[in-house]
C-alpha cells in the first residue's frame, strides 16, 4: 500500500528486470464520502509490452464458417493481449499455401479473416483437407478446414 497526497504525485519506482507482470490496483481505501479521481502512468525506456490485459478474453481458434466451403470461409479468432499474429493456411503435407497474416499486431479481443481459397501465388487451391495455424506470442493452434470446388 502506498499513501498518496491530494496534492502532490506519488512514485514508486519498480525494477523491471525479471518481473513478469504488473498489477496495479488504485482504490480509496477509507471510503469517505464520493470516489476520487485518479490518474495512473507508466514511464520507463525499458518497458516492453506495457498494455492493459482485455477482461475475460482468452486465446482461441474457432473453427471456421462455413466447413466445408467453396468460394471463401471466415477464421475467428480472439487474443487476450495485443501480439504480433501469424495465420496461415497449410497443405496436408505441411506446405504453406496462403499466409493471412504474417507478424501484424493485433489489439486483444475478437479478430476475423477471411480466406478465399487461392493459394500464394494466387491461383485457386486443389480441393481437399487443409489446416489453418494461429500463432500468437506464446500461444498457437490448429485446425482442419475442408475446400470444396
Amino acid at each position: 500500500p502506498v499513501a498518496g497526497s491530494d496534492s502532490e504525485p506519488t512514485e514508486v519506482p519498480i525494477d523491471w528486470d525479471g518481473l513478469p507482470f504488473l498489477v496495479i490496483a488504485v482504490s480509496n481505501l477509507d471510503g469517505s464520502g464520493p470516489a476520487d479521481d485518479y490518474f495512473l502512468s507508466v514511464d520507463d525506456d525499458n518497458a516492453v509490452g506495457v498494455e492493459p490485459l482485455a477482461s475475460g478474453v482468452s486465446f482461441a481458434l474457432e473453427p471456421n464458417r462455413p466447413n466445408p466451403f467453396r468460394l471463401s470461409t471466415e477464421i475467428s479468432f480472439s487474443l487476450p493481449v495485443g501480439s504480433a499474429v501469424r495465420l496461415a493456411i497449410y497443405d496436408v503435407t505441411g506446405r504453406m499455401v496462403q499466409r493471412i497474416l504474417e507478424g501484424e499486431r493485433l489489439p486483444a479481443g475478437r479478430h476475423e479473416r477471411r480466406w478465399d481459397g487461392i493459394d500464394q501465388s494466387g491461383r485457386g487451391a486443389a480441393p481437399g483437407v487443409y489446416y489453418y495455424r494461429l500463432e500468437a506470442g506464446e500461444h498457437s493452434a490448429t485446425r482442419r478446414l475442408l475446400l470444396l470446388r
